[in-house]
């Protein structure tokens, strides 16, 4: 696969996710985890479009999108444990009622 239609894939997937976080919002607004599940495999999509692209355009800025794109992943594992936290809480909870 070449790397525009590679690209042009990863828009499209990007786009369908758009699409998909904004109907599980309209239609069942009370699934948070779901919500951001989606959120994350979208930005997920999205640090893989920005790396490609870069990676294009020239390679100096590939080494610093690196580093921000591991910020980033940090970021999402960090709120994903806390997700975790929140989804074994929520489960006791429902447990107890």
């Amino acid at each position: 696969m070449s790397t525009q239609a590679h690209l042009a894939t990863l828009e499209r997937r990007h786009q369908a996710l758009d699409r998909e976080i904004s109907g599980a919002q309209a239609h069942n607004p009370w699934d948070d985890l779901e919500i951001a599940e989606l959120k994350r495999r979208k930005l997920l999509v999205k640090d893989e479009i920005e790396q490609l692209r870069y990676g294009l355009s020239a390679p100096a800025p590939e080494v610093a999108l690196s580093a921000k794109i591991r910020k980033r992943a940090a970021m999402r594992a960090a709120r994903l444990k806390s997700s975790s936290w929140y989804e074994t809480a929520t489960r006791s909870i429902s447990i107890v009622k």
